[in-house]
């Protein structure tokens, strides 16, 4: 994880570029200027993502509002974040289907092989 309050978009890019390639898969970098509308712009401008990070835009979590402080009126606050995508299985585990035979009884596996069998 990472804080950023840097206040200028042109404080904030060369932080990204510094601090997003050396951050694991699912972790957040937080900024306390999420209510700022053209800072957080730059997190979901896609051509910069690409041609600095060669990567898609992440997005922002509290664009606009920030996150929730607590339940009420004007709980909002600044900070919000932008998340590293996880890390994407080639095959997910339920569509696998090596790992799905091994866990279908027998009857599933008749079941599935007359499915495909026939013609419609």
């Amino acid at each position: 994880m990472a804080f950023l309050d840097v206040d200028l978009i042109d404080s904030l890019k060369p932080c990204l570029k510094g601090l997003w390639p050396h951050l694991g898969a699912g972790c957040q970098i937080y900024t306390h200027e999420a209510r700022n509308l053209a800072f957080v712009s730059v997190y979901f401008d896609q051509a910069w993502w690409r041609c600095n990070l060669g990567e898609d835009a992440p997005g922002f979590v509290g664009t606009g509002t920030g996150l929730p402080l607590g339940i009420g009126k004007n709980w909002g606050s600044e900070l919000g974040y932008a998340q590293k995508p996880e890390a994407m299985p080639v095959i997910a585990p339920d569509q696998d289907p090596e790992i799905l035979q091994h866990a279908m009884s027998d009857s599933e596996r008749a079941a599935l092989a007359d499915l495909r069998n026939r013609s419609y």
